[in-house]
């Protein structure tokens, strides 16, 4: 899973929430790798893997419902629930 956008949060554990389409099939428990980015890599380089996640719960909800709170928990303390979902 790609964190081009919030790699200093991630790495620094202030990240703790990902909304995410096309996952249907996560699940809590599963372990998955956190890479720099996953597409338009350049040729004959690599992904950077920023270390190893767990999947602590699971679910679906709309992206209008989101708080302040979890939008900081997405790596974004200084934006308001309306910007992130822009």
């Amino acid at each position: 899973m790609s964190f081009l956008h919030t790699v200093e949060a991630l790495l620094a554990g202030r990240k703790t929430v990902t909304r995410r389409l096309g996952w249907q099939k996560l699940k809590a428990g599963d372990r998955f790798l956190a890479v720099r980015q996953c597409r338009g890599i350049p040729k004959g380089q690599r992904q950077q893997v920023l270390g190893e996640c767990e999947a602590v719960s699971v679910s679906e909800e709309p992206l209008a419902l989101i708080t302040a709170s979890e939008v900081a928990a997405e790596g974004f303390p200084d934006w308001t629930a309306s910007r992130f979902i822009i």
